[in-house]
C-alpha cells in the first residue's frame, strides 16, 4: 500500500501529463527520463472530479502569487 502523500503525487503527475503534457510532468515531477513518467503516469486517466480540484488549486495559487 502506498503512502496517501505518494498517491497524490501520481494524481497530480497523471493530472499535469493529461492536462499539460509529459514534459511538464517529467520536469514537475523530477523524473530523469521521459520515460520513467510516461510508463507511471501517462496512463491513468483522471476523473473529472479530480481534475477540476488540481484546476482550481492551481487558480487558487496565482490568486495568493498575485496578492503578494
Amino acid at each position: 500500500v502506498q503512502s496517501p502523500l505518494h498517491e497524490c503525487r501520481k494524481l497530480y503527475g497523471s493530472y499535469l501529463a493529461n492536462r499539460e503534457s509529459l514534459y511538464s510532468a517529467q520536469k514537475a515531477l523530477r523524473h530523469s527520463s521521459p520515460q520513467i513518467t510516461s510508463d507511471t503516469y501517462a496512463d491513468i486517466m483522471l476523473d473529472q472530479s479530480i481534475a477540476q480540484f488540481w484546476e482550481d488549486e492551481e487558480e487558487n495559487i496565482k490568486v495568493v502569487e498575485d496578492e503578494s
